[in-house]
């Protein structure tokens, strides 16, 4: 029986990618498939990934016969994933060597259909084969307990610091064509879920210097910044169709608010003139207000520390063009 299938998506990360493998195909678990897809990479990538493949029987390597983006080769992955658990990895990053069996081990001793981990941001490979220390107790919670559900919005909707049981997946697949994908397809299995353990160690790292990757390309002028709202609309759909949405309400726009407003650090560093990117960031914040009005029922403090004070005082500033609120300066 497979345990825990890994779904590693690639494209033009060959300088990389040994490591990402490296830190699956030496995790302490067994049982576990290494399922990666080459998304037309036009780098070494394949070439390594088939290199794997013939030395590692567990590594198994599909090859995309156009361009599809993430999303759609996170899908193809899920169409041929045998794992009781599935975990994803981007194949620039890398994971601890005890990861996959820690997670696993929870979730089966919890019998939780979700654990959550942490992540690291990292420069290097400082952290490779580091053993992840525990620095808090492991804890479990029902997201459908009124008194809980206000953790979901606070936890980071990157995939790949979750297992999830295949059978909470389902059919359920991630968007394709369009950035934020995690965002609508993570906090959907967190309010599906009746169950999440919280793994507190620092298991995922997140390379955060790869100038090749989404992250830093959304810095360029692009409209796909209003992918967000699609995100965020879809999220709301399928929240709906399990008849849940009016339970989550509040989460929801917590939800929206955060991942919308995160944008307006993307626009600001644009490379545009001032006038540009105060435009668009205008712009942006009228759409954010028309869709999920102003602060009401969001806590300030816990918005802050996800989103940074940056975007944050942007909307401030907006809101009180609107009457919404008294923007005052102080000096010491």
């Amino acid at each position: 029986m497979i345990k825990v299938s890994i779904i590693v998506p690639v494209y033009n990360n060959g300088k990389y990618l040994k490591t990402c493998l490296d830190s699956l195909i030496n995790q302490t678990l067994e049982d576990v498939e290494i399922i990666a897809v080459d998304d037309c990479s036009t780098d070494n990538s394949l070439l390594i990934l088939e290199e794997y493949a013939k030395k590692y029987p567990n590594v198994k390597v599909y090859h995309n016969e156009k361009n599809i983006g993430q999303g759609a080769s996170r899908n193809r992955g899920l169409e041929v994933a045998k794992g009781e658990y599935i975990g994803f990895v981007d194949s620039d990053d890398y994971v601890s060597r005890t990861m996959y069996e820690d997670m696993y081990n929870i979730a089966i001793e919890t019998k939780a259909p979700l654990v959550i981990t942490y992540l690291d941001y990292v420069y290097d490979d400082t952290f490779f084969n580091k053993t992840p220390i525990l620095f808090e107790d492991v804890f479990s919670f029902n997201p459908h307990d009124k008194d809980r559900k206000h953790v979901i919005p606070y936890e980071t909707p990157s995939s790949c610091t979750k297992l999830y049981k295949r059978e909470l997946i389902g059919d359920h697949r991630f968007m394709e064509d369009t950035l934020f994908e995690d965002v609508e397809f993570t906090y959907f299995m967190m309010m599906r879920s009746e169950k999440i353990t919280i793994l507190p160690a620092i298991n995922y790292y997140y390379r955060a210097n790869n100038y090749n990757s989404l992250s830093f390309r959304t810095y360029k002028k692009t409209d796909k910044i209003y992918d967000i709202f699609k995100v965020l609309d879809k999220l709301e759909e399928d929240v709906k169709s399990i008849k849940r949405d009016a339970f989550f309400k509040e989460e929801l726009k917590r939800i929206s608010i955060k991942h919308s407003l995160s944008r307006i650090f993307e626009i600001r560093r644009w490379n545009e003139s001032i006038e540009v990117r105060e435009k668009a960031i205008k712009d942006f914040l009228e759409v954010v207000y028309k869709k999920y009005g102003g602060l009401q029922n969001i806590n300030i403090i816990e918005l802050q520390k996800s989103i940074g004070h940056e975007c944050l005082d942007e909307f401030l500033m907006f809101l009180s063009t609107k009457g919404e609120v008294e923007v005052t300066y102080g000096y010491k």
